[in-house]
């Protein structure tokens, strides 16, 4: 049973590469090449998970991505803020987000704007891999920052 679907793994990457051509076997080569990279990263991340688990009953620590290098990519950490403003934040979660670059454009001092007023992970490599070891588990939504819509509905605005 391995072998067989390991051949049509290898038979599918062949066919991909013969169809789409020198791209995709430039994409795949630096995806092999930084494979050791992405699993020494899930490796040091197993921990954060494991101790993010455990204090689970004194404070849940949640952990969110926002898209520094496109426009709108940052309404959810004005939401945040907006909302830490209002009081509307419950003091039982310490969140933490993390910049993942949407776009090579970015606003080198809008960026550290974004870390002086919000909690930023240092490392955004790791708060990643944190947050997709963290999906693996059962109950991981409970430590994701909630993801909003870009554009609220004119009701839930007015609302707000």
């Amino acid at each position: 049973m391995m072998n067989l679907t390991l051949k049509t793994f290898i038979a599918r990457q062949f066919n991909q590469i013969s169809e789409e051509g020198w791209t995709t076997f430039r994409r795949k080569l630096k995806r092999l090449v930084l494979l050791p990279l992405e699993l020494s990263l899930l490796l040091l991340a197993f921990p954060f998970v494991i101790l993010i688990r455990l204090i689970r009953s004194f404070v849940v620590v949640r952990i969110g991505q926002l898209d520094i290098g496109r426009i709108g990519g940052m309404y959810q950490g004005e939401r945040y803020l907006s909302e830490i403003a209002a009081g509307r934040r419950n003091k039982n979660y310490f969140d933490y987000f993390y910049f993942i670059r949407g776009t090579n454009h970015i606003n080198q001092q809008w960026e550290k704007m974004w870390r002086r007023v919000l909690p930023v992970f240092p490392w955004a490599k790791l708060a990643r891999s944190v947050a997709r070891l963290n999906q693996w588990c059962p109950g991981h939504g409970e430590h994701q920052i909630q993801d909003h819509d870009v554009m609220p509905t004119r009701e839930k605005h007015i609302s707000y």
